[in-house]
């Protein structure tokens, strides 16, 4: 499980989907999020299809399914599917 803040820096309201995120093992394996684990990590505030406004930011949990939660893993993290920007982030 991730705790993750995401920050709108676009000019119009942008929905989280879990394609915007995606685990990479050393030996380049991928691993999407368990978008039904989001309910019971997250309540009432779910992190994956809500909306968030310009210059908002929403924090919340990311699970994945792992067969080695201790391995070290790169977080892939994308701006949407019309954006280019994308950020890899070193997990330890």
């Amino acid at each position: 499980m991730i705790i993750i803040s995401v920050t709108n820096n676009d000019k119009e309201a942008r929905t989280l989907d879990t394609s915007l995120f995606k685990l990479t093992d050393s030996e380049g394996r991928t691993y999407d999020p368990d978008a039904t684990a989001d309910i019971y990590v997250n309540g009432q505030n779910m992190f994956f299809l809500d909306k968030i406004n310009p210059n908002l930011t929403k924090t919340g949990y990311i699970v994945f399914d792992l067969a080695d939660p201790n391995a070290e893993y790169i977080l892939n993290v994308t701006g949407g599917m019309f954006s280019r920007e994308k950020e890899a982030i070193s997990l330890k």
